[in-house]
């Protein structure tokens, strides 16, 4: 499972799974780092970051003006190779984004070794998790009917320079210097840290309980002990919530979804007025996105009344 030298950026061999399945536990681990998802294929992500004016890339890639605040990309391709899955990661700085002065520049070779610490992270949550992501995940909605929610980011006169590492992807400026290199190689393992991810306990197949009631079951994590705790820490900002998908304007009802938004109360989210939002149904389950006021959101996989987180 070592690193393959892609055309465009690190590569890494996952053994024995399904595209498919390389593709969800990547969505999910990059919304739980807080990325906006800008494309979602079966063989393809863009995910993207907003970055503050004052940020070292803007300055040292714009010095005539920052017309519009950066943004970082990371390009996730995915392909079959044999009985295997080989994903590969190509990071890009948008320099005055909308403007007439747009750039896109490809930092992938400079940053070769901090991409791999995200694909080596990915491919530990791999070993982990790719099971019970086989037999528990449904696949997303189509990403034609989706829009990328976004989620109160920072604004960002708000947001320092210290702050300004995008879940795993590092300032390019900051990475530059010595003192802070250490640190920020650090921060590259956040895009896809297993311990981030809880386990997906198979749901209990029982009959539909009363209005009434609102059970709900404590996932269980895959580490006894406490997260990693992120260098550069957005996710526990209110203001700076995950920005997950969403179904456009008519949010959609199911079954469950009183026990969806019971369930994330329970958990300590501040359920907002869009709700329990129906991502998926099955015949067995169904797949929820809770919006929280003051935490990031929640997935939730609900059966018979009973929800399990799914980040």
């Amino acid at each position: 499972m070592g690193g393959i030298g892609g055309s465009s950026g690190p590569e890494i061999l996952l053994p024995d799974g399904e595209v498919e399945e390389a593709t969800l536990l990547a969505m999910g681990m990059a919304r739980s780092k807080g990325w906006q998802i800008l494309e979602a294929n079966d063989d393809y992500l863009l995910l993207e970051r907003q970055l503050p004016e004052g940020s070292p890339q803007a300055q040292m890639l714009s010095p005539e003006g920052v017309l519009s605040p950066p943004k970082l990309q990371v390009e996730t391709r995915l392909r079959a190779r044999g009985n295997d899955v080989v994903v590969g990661l190509t990071s890009y700085l948008i320099i005055n984004p909308n403007t007439d002065q747009e750039g896109r520049v490809n930092y992938s070779n400079d940053y070769q070794d901090q991409l791999m610490i995200s694909l080596n992270a990915l491919a530990s949550a791999w070993l982990e998790n790719r099971a019970r992501i086989a037999s528990e995940i449904p696949l997303p909605p189509d990403p034609d009917r989706i829009n990328i929610a976004e989620a109160n980011p920072a604004t960002p006169s708000s947001a320092s320079p210290s702050n300004e590492s995008a879940a795993g992807i590092v300032d390019p400026a900051s990475a530059a210097t010595p003192a802070e290199t250490s640190d920020d190689i650090a921060t590259m393992a956040t895009l896809a840290t297993p311990a981030s991810i809880p386990a997906v306990a198979a749901a209990p197949s029982i009959a539909r309980p009363p209005a009434t009631e609102t059970p709900a079951a404590t996932p269980v994590p895959l580490d006894s002990g406490p997260a990693p705790e992120p260098a550069f820490n957005t996710t526990n900002d209110p203001s700076a919530r995950n920005e997950m998908l969403v179904l456009d304007s008519q949010a959609r009802r199911g079954l469950w979804t009183f026990y969806a938004e019971a369930s994330a109360r329970e958990r300590g989210c501040t359920v907002g007025e869009r709700g329990a939002v129906l991502l998926s149904a099955t015949t067995d389950f169904e797949l929820y996105e809770v919006q929280c006021g003051n935490s990031p959101n929640l997935l939730l996989r609900c059966q018979g009344g009973v929800c399990r987180e799914i980040n």
